[in-house]
């Protein structure tokens, strides 16, 4: 959503990569000299021609909500001879602590795939063809200042990667997501980014097997 291409460039520059909602978006980060493995495509109502874009470039991968969007990129990718490495978005059920407009993680939320469907959602992704379930990913909210929703989260998430893997599923990713909140107001104390990079190294040590991202950008 960033247009600063001297911005993008400077991220870029050091180690940054993107998390993009439309082909513009992924064109901009490749302009910035974001490489495309470092591009993860989320959001909802992907086109067909977005996909063939990522596709094309060989981004890292395709954050997916819904069954339809699923198979329209099984279809795209078996048309183009490419195989799209997937993560699902899952919601997990945690309340982001935010404002409730902004609020994505619930169990009344619309976005992502409910937590209770994940493994057969799973399980329809590994029979199509073209197509490699390799992770989970999460996104609970905007404006989010605490810590302890986002560290529930994880958890879950985890949990559901360890048990996705003993049924032999190739997980491998985990996309946490991002959210953090900024202080607008005095009067409103920041987010604890010392504990949550604890957190985060705390989970990266004890599950060396998943590769961890995330989205730092702030709202």
């Amino acid at each position: 959503a960033n247009s600063n291409l001297g911005v993008l460039a400077t991220l870029a520059s050091v180690g940054a990569g993107a998390d993009v909602v439309s082909g513009g978006e992924m064109l901009r980060a490749l302009e910035a000299g974001i490489p495309a493995s470092r591009i993860v495509f989320s959001g909802v109502a992907k086109t067909a021609d977005e996909m063939k874009l990522g596709l094309t470039h060989g981004i890292h991968q395709f954050n997916i909500e819904s069954l339809p969007e699923l198979h329209r990129l099984s279809h795209v990718a078996q048309e183009m001879g490419k195989r799209a490495p997937i993560a699902f978005r899952v919601n997990p059920h945690v309340e982001a602590g935010g404002h409730a407009h902004i609020s994505t993680g619930s169990a009344e939320h619309k976005f992502g795939i409910a937590w209770h469907e994940a493994e057969s959602f799973f399980e329809e992704a590994s029979r199509l063809p073209s197509i490699d379930p390799v992770g989970i990913a999460v996104h609970i909210g905007s404006q989010i200042m605490r810590v302890d929703p986002m560290r529930a989260s994880f958890e879950k998430v985890v949990t559901l990667a360890r048990r996705l893997r003993d049924r032999g599923f190739a997980i491998s990713r985990l996309d946490f997501g991002g959210g953090l909140g900024v202080p607008y107001k005095a009067s409103r104390a920041p987010l604890n980014l010392e504990r949550l990079d604890a957190g985060l190294m705390e989970f990266r040590a004890a599950n060396p097997q998943f590769a961890l991202w995330m989205e730092p950008g702030m709202a």
